[in-house]
């Protein structure tokens, strides 16, 4: 625990973090800060959508669809 505050409050933070996956083109995301900025939308709307409480968050940066989320698990 020391050696996690000792690096800052992101070393926390990335440990904790899954990787997410774009269900309409694929795109995987390290996190979902990350599919934030690239799409421009907010995280907590992503974060929803991942949890079910609302079925799309934020569009396509190309065609304006609505894009789908879900943790991604590479197996």
């Amino acid at each position: 625990m020391k050696k996690n505050l000792s690096l800052g409050p992101q070393a926390s933070a990335k440990k904790r973090s899954k990787k997410i996956r774009c269900i309409n083109n694929g795109k995987i995301f390290n996190s979902i800060c990350e599919a934030e900025k690239y799409y421009n939308t907010y995280k907590d709307a992503i974060g929803r959508c991942l949890r079910g409480k609302i079925k799309t968050a934020g569009k396509d940066l190309k065609t304006g669809e609505k894009l789908k989320w879900e943790f991604y698990e590479n197996n």
